[in-house]
């Protein structure tokens, strides 16, 4: 957590990733398999690739709990996941898309410090 941010008196680590939503068959399933399984029980269409911004903080000093926020956006019609990724790295097109998810996904919520206004 040393390059974590301060966001409302809480220290938060930030990433970002792009994933395909029909997910993997890792046991036990990951965050976006869940994800994408929650979605679509709830009745809701899945695009095919989501772009996520990540914020994790921890909820104890024993670092026995933690608090992610997802925020979700769909991929561009006719974005695949081998546009965004050449294997594991990053290429050219995710770069650029990075920086303007995250500028969007802090704009979606607010973390104010305990007794500050709302």
């Amino acid at each position: 957590m040393s390059t974590a941010e301060d966001i409302g008196g809480q220290r938060f680590r930030h990433s970002t990733f792009a994933y395909g939503s029909a997910g993997n068959s890792s046991e036990p399933p990951d965050e976006g398999t869940l994800t994408t399984g929650l979605l679509v029980q709830r009745g809701y269409e899945v695009p095919s690739v989501l772009l996520a911004s990540r914020f994790l903080t921890l909820g104890s000093d024993d670092r026995k709990s933690e608090m992610i926020l997802f925020y979700l956006e769909p991929a561009a019609p006719g974005v695949a996941l081998g546009d965004l990724y050449a294997g594991e790295e990053p290429t050219a097109a995710w770069t650029a898309l990075r920086k303007p998810l995250a500028e969007r996904s802090r704009q979606v919520f607010t973390i104010a410090p305990p007794g500050a206004p709302r």
